[in-house]
């Protein structure tokens, strides 16, 4: 076999390893543990793997495994539980406190202290695949003293109205994920002044989503959403604004 081919075979199959995943967790072998949990996260926030596939994939011996889960057990944004019958391992991924913990830069773990924070680390990922932006769907009511204005997750600039939009759903306890930070960003470029219309409104009325102002009805005396529709729901707490998105209006 040549050198070459040795070479391909060495670098099928790379690992996805990100350095801040060590700086988080204290320890290399959960770095590692953690950065292949990620990268079969972006797909499903819950998963099943089995020791012997992480062994498999990340080359670890089952007693730096161990060690490893044992970190990971004691850390804020993911859960490793063993359920059914017979008991299996689940590994569930909460995106919005991996976040605050990548940018803290630091973990929940008392012994090992508050680290520095970074920006992130380098990964390749596996040839054929791109890096889930949902690895990274972060609560986008972050409001800082910088003179840059805050960016989208495409890197725009996010608009005055908007921003006001995200800032007051802080306020409220209800903040906005990438995801609808996307939508709502287009929404805004396809109106910009009805985007504003709604925002004032919306915040005029306490309303936890965005509505346009409407005439009074029957059904509700102060504008706002009709009672029973999805808005209304919404307003309600029946349903939160994200999952608006997969709900099936039927007139």
């Amino acid at each position: 076999m040549s050198i070459k081919s040795v070479m391909k075979a060495l670098n099928q199959q790379p690992i996805a390893y990100y350095p801040i995943y060590r700086k988080i967790t204290g320890s290399t072998t959960a770095g590692v543990l953690l950065s292949q949990l990620i990268y079969w996260l972006q797909q499903k926030d819950k998963i099943y793997k089995t020791d012997a596939k992480i062994m498999e994939e990340t080359l670890l011996t089952k007693k730096e495994l161990e060690n490893a889960k044992k970190i990971l057990k004691t850390l804020p944004f993911i859960s490793i539980t063993r359920e059914g019958v017979p008991a299996k391992t689940y590994y569930e991924i909460d995106w919005e406190k991996l976040y605050e913990a990548i940018e803290a830069g630091e973990t929940s773990i008392p012994e090992r202290g508050k680290l520095d924070s970074t920006n992130g680390g380098n990964c390749t990922p596996r040839k054929g695949e791109t890096i889930n932006d949902k690895s990274f769907d972060r609560d986008y009511t972050e409001t800082t003293a910088e003179t840059t204005p805050p960016k989208s997750p495409q890197g725009e600039e996010i608009p005055e109205k908007l921003q006001e939009w995200i800032s007051y759903r802080k306020e409220i306890k209800k903040p906005i994920k990438a995801i609808t930070v996307k939508k709502l960003l287009e929404d805004y470029k396809a109106d910009p002044a009805g985007f504003a219309e709604k925002v004032d409104f919306s915040i005029a009325n306490g309303y936890q989503g965005l509505f346009a102002p409407s005439k009074p009805t029957t059904s509700t005396q102060h504008g706002g959403p009709q009672k029973g529709s999805l808005g209304w729901m919404i307003e309600n707490g029946m349903i939160d604004e994200e999952g608006a998105a997969d709900a099936e209006v039927i007139d």
